[in-house]
């Protein structure tokens, strides 16, 4: 199948679907992931204006996005550690 097959092939989807939240069927992320998997799961996700993430879980793929985790430590003093200013003149201290 083609990206302008599988594209089209989502377009008719959405057309008929009965309710906006009706769930992707099956079928169609089997076909998107099968060609993901030849192509590139970003350019498969946009032309079918589906998720990209959602797309790489249904690959087995983790999200290119870093899971970041913030850490709360306390500072004796309220002396800034950090100190940005950006050239609009904004400043960001964290203690």
């Amino acid at each position: 199948m083609t990206i302008e097959e599988l594209t089209k092939e989502f377009e008719r989807w959405r057309n008929n679907r009965k309710a906006d939240k009706e769930p992707i069927p099956e079928k169609l992320w089997e076909s998107a992931v099968e060609l993901a998997e030849k192509i590139s799961p970003t350019i498969v996700a946009k032309s079918c204006k589906i998720s990209t993430s959602k797309l790489k879980k249904k690959m087995g793929l983790k999200s290119s996005v870093p899971k970041i985790q913030f850490n709360k430590i306390s500072s004796p003093s309220r002396i800034p550690q950090v100190e940005l200013t950006t050239s609009s003149g904004v400043q960001i201290k964290i203690y």
